[in-house]
């Protein structure tokens, strides 16, 4: 009964949303792609808003749920059956009424299973598409009959383009642009490749006395370069969503001295990456929003190049949705984890794989622990954790590592502001 309801409710506010981009004819920005969505679409909203009345998808909302949310300008009621109706209202208002609508809207969308984003591309017709990374093990693997399938369908916006629509993807990632010989549309790529329109070359991180608060890169299109400082991230991947950004600015004929500007004072989402003080004068990097293989590698090579006092505490949890090619990927960074860790923490089921990857590295059985659960790995780790240490936490969004790093957070009254599920209904589950 519950699934039945939920299906006429998306069904309603569908609906509503279609004719509500019909009669305000917004222009759309589609963010798509498997890793770095929702760093992408707030880069990019930040660089539009500089100049357009914007309206950007509300932390991940990217499902048949939550991008008719977006349209509708209104926040998910979870399971609140006043507010779902508080929603449909306010739908239609917006459909009979005038109201001030934003100029462009920037719709992250996301696929948990087969149709899933080809779906809406079926009432959503974008202006702009951007790609994030199309990894060779996708999320949402498991669902799907091969990773080609799931790149397919992630890709799959860029054939909804309009006809004077721009495709705008990394000319780093080899299955982004072999697709991309399909799309008949303008084309803007960008990466690190010198072959890339919108090249990025990072220079490293950026230190407070002893502590990293961020890094910095030149941006470059021709023979025009940019320096920017990324602040409150580490890692060069977290480059990306900067490039992609000042690409989009660029096709809306943006100057580039404004778009550096936005990109300057662009805050990544929380759990991604980010940078915080953690107890007894540790160094935490967050990246409990979710995890791949792809980005369990981009994290562990970011440690790398981080110099600590103490010991590098690496805590990783299982990766879901992974389907047949979870044991294998989880050995795998288990033994990359091996080179990169001096002390290694692993929670959940499928990261005993990880454990057992970096004991097959030859990592010492006393330099490694493993718990079921994140709430065990916190007590474990609120005593273990000492002055100069860096603790790196990452973990599919199911295994809710983010208990981990609230309990490292120096600054509990900013949890909320600082740290990714801080919400009542996220603290329920």
């Amino acid at each position: 009964m519950k699934t039945f309801l939920k299906s006429i409710i998306v069904a309603i506010i569908t609906l509503e949303a279609k004719i509500v981009l019909k009669k305000y004819k917004p222009t759309i920005v589609v963010v798509t792609g498997s890793v770095g969505k929702t760093s992408m679409k707030d880069a990019v909203a930040d660089v539009l808003s500089r100049q357009f009345f914007i309206r950007k998808s509300i932390k991940s909302y990217n499902s048949e749920t939550g991008v008719p949310l977006t349209v509708l300008g209104c926040d998910n009621p979870w399971n609140s059956h006043v507010l779902w109706m508080k929603v449909i209202v306010e739908g239609f208002l917006l459909i009979f009424t005038k109201n001030h609508y934003p100029n462009i809207l920037v719709l992250e969308v996301g696929a948990d299973k087969p149709g899933d984003v080809k779906g809406m591309m079926d009432w959503i017709t974008p202006d702009v598409v951007v790609v994030t990374k199309l990894p060779s093990i996708p999320v949402h693997v498991e669902a799907y009959a091969s990773p080609d399938a799931t790149r397919e369908e992630e890709f799959s916006p860029a054939h909804a383009l309009t006809s004077e629509g721009t495709l705008i993807y990394s000319k780093d990632d080899a299955f982004a642009d072999k697709l991309a010989k399909g799309v008949s549309t303008n084309v803007v790529t960008y990466g690190f490749s010198d072959q890339a329109e919108v090249r990025g070359e990072y220079k490293g991180l950026v230190y407070e006395g002893n502590a990293p608060k961020g890094f910095t890169a030149d941006i470059m299109r021709g023979e025009q370069k940019e320096c920017v400082t990324v602040v409150g991230a580490a890692g060069k991947h977290q480059l990306y969503p900067a490039l992609g950004a000042y690409a989009v600015g660029l096709v809306f004929d943006i100057l580039p001295g404004v778009i550096c500007d936005a990109i300057k004072k662009y805050n990544p989402p929380q759990g991604r990456m980010r940078l915080h003080e953690g107890i007894k004068n540790t160094l935490l990097i967050d990246d409990s929003y979710n995890a791949s293989p792809v980005a369990m590698i981009a994290a562990l090579d970011t440690i790398s190049e981080i110099d600590v006092v103490g010991e590098k505490i690496v805590v990783l949890g299982d990766m879901l949705e992974l389907g047949t090619f979870s044991i294998d990927e989880h050995v795998h960074i288990g033994r990359y984890a091996a080179k990169k860790a001096d002390f290694l923490i692993t929670v959940g089921l499928r990261a005993k794989g990880i454990a057992e990857g970096a004991n097959k590295a030859r990592m010492a059985k006393k330099r490694m622990v493993h718990f079921n659960t994140s709430e065990e790995a916190a007590v474990f780790l609120k005593d273990k954790v000492q002055d100069g240490d860096l603790v790196l936490v990452k973990g599919s969004q199911g295994v809710r590592m983010e208990r981990i790093t609230e309990t490292l957070l120096r600054d509990k009254d900013r949890a909320e502001e600082l740290l990714v599920r801080q919400d009542t209904e996220w603290k329920k589950r």
